[in-house]
C-alpha cells in the first residue's frame, strides 16, 4: 500500500494539537496522538508564517514501551507533512494552525514530499473531497516493487519514480568471500539509486559550505553507529538534513535508529532519556529545532548545530 492515510490536524485552543480526521482510519488511540504532536512544528523555537514541508518518522503501535524493546525490531511510519500557519483575527490566539499529513510506511521521500505538496494546498481550498481524489489516483497506480521505474499521475500531474534500493544481501552463501568485496558489491548495486534518500542530493541538502568542512567528520560517525543530534532553525533543514546524513553509508544499509524530527511530547522520548541518563546512547540519529534537547538529552555524544542565514546557505554553530 502507497499511503496507509491521509490526517488532518488542527490545533484547539483547550486540547492543543488534535487529530481531527483520518482518512482512512487506521491509527490507534496512541498513534493518533503521536500523530499529532509530530504535525506541528516545535513553538518553543519555530513560529515563521506560511506554509512548511517536513516529515517524521514514528513507531506503529506508538507509546512508551522501555529502553529493552529494541528499535530495530519496530515498524515506524513517515509522516509528510504540510503544515500552514498565518494570521487569523477570528482565532482565540490570532492564528490559524493546521496540518496536512500523508501517512506512509514507504520511504520514499521526493514522491510523498511531492503528494504533501500537491495535497495541501487543494484541501486548504477545497477541503476534505481532495482525499477522495487522491486516494483514487493512487488506487491505480501499480503496485510497490523493488524494480519499479515509472510515471504516476496523481492530481493533475505526473510524478516520476525510480524505486531506491533499501537492502542488499551482501553474502549470496554465508562463507561466499567472493561475494563479499567491493567490487562484487558495487556491480550489484542500482547505481542510479543505490540506497535509501539518495535522491535528496547531498549537496543540495547540507550545503556546499558544510560538506566541505564538515562531511568526512559526519561520515566516520554515521558509518561507526555514534548518536548524532541535529538542531536546526526548521522542521524541513531538521528532517532532510537527518536523511542526508543516513543516505552517507550507501551502498551499506544504516542499521540504526533515525527520527528526522522530533519533539519533546514524541512517544519515544522517553526512551532516548532513558539513554541519556544511563550513558548508553545507542545509533540513533535525533532531528529537533528546540534547543532544550541540548540540555535535556546531555550525554548526547554528537550535536550538530545548523541554520540558514540571509543568503539561504546553510551553516554550521
Amino acid at each position: 500500500m502507497w499511503v496507509s492515510s491521509f490526517c488532518v490536524v488542527t490545533f484547539d485552543n483547550d486540547l492543543g494539537q488534535t487529530l481531527e480526521l483520518q482518512y482512512p482510519a487506521v491509527l490507534t488511540e496512541a498513534e493518533q496522538q503521536a500523530v499529532a504532536f509530530l504535525s506541528f512544528p516545535d513553538s518553543n523555537s519555530f513560529n515563521a508564517e506560511g506554509d512548511v514541508t517536513y516529515l517524521f518518522r514514528m513507531r506503529k503501535g506508538a507509546g512508551y514501551l522501555g529502553t529493552q524493546s529494541g528499535f530495530l525490531e519496530r515498524e515506524f511510519y513517515y509522516g509528510f507533512v504540510y503544515f500552514r500557519l498565518c494570521r487569523d483575527a477570528s482565532k482565540p490566539r490570532g492564528y490559524f494552525q493546521k496540518s496536512l499529513v500523508v501517512l506512509t510506511t514507504l520511504p520514499y521521500v521526493s514522491l510523498f514530499k511531492q503528494v504533501a505538496s500537491a495535497t495541501g494546498p487543494l484541501y486548504f481550498s477545497h477541503g476534505e473531497s481532495v482525499f477522495e481524489s487522491a486516494k483514487n489516483c493512487i488506487d491505480n497506480w501499480p503496485p510497490p516493487s523493488h524494480s519499479l521505474n515509472t510515471e504516476l499521475p496523481f492530481l493533475g500531474t505526473v510524478l516520476p519514480f525510480h524505486t531506491p534500493m533499501q537492502t542488499y544481501n551482501y553474502f549470496s552463501e554465508p562463507r561466499d568471500l567472493e561475494a563479499a568485496s567491493l567490487p562484487c558489491i558495487l556491480e550489484a548495486v542500482d547505481q542510479s539509486f543505490p540506497g535509501l534518500f539518495q535522491d535528496l542530493g547531498l549537496v543540495a541538502t547540507l550545503g556546499q559550505q558544510l560538506c566541505t568542512k564538515h562531511l568526512w567528520s559526519l561520515w566516520e560517525l554515521v558509518l561507526t553507529g555514534q548518536g548524532l543530534m541535529v538542531v536546526a532553525d526548521s522542521p524541513e533543514l531538521s528532517s532532510e538534513t537527518v536523511l542526508a546524513l543516513v543516505s552517507l553509508t550507501a551502498p551499506l544499509s544504516y542499521m540504526g535508529d533515525f527520527r528526522p524530527y522530533i519533539t519533546l511530547f514524541d512517544a519515544d522520548f522517553k526512551e532516548f532519556q532513558a539513554m541519556n541518563d544511563g550513558k548508553t546512547v545507542s545509533q540513533a540519529i535525533l532531528g529537533t529545532t528546540n534547543p532544550f534537547f541540548v540540555k535535556t538529552l546531555n550525554h548526547w555524544p554528537n550535536f550538530l548545530h545548523i541554520s540558514r542565514n540571509s543568503s539561504g546557505e546553510i551553516v554550521s554553530q
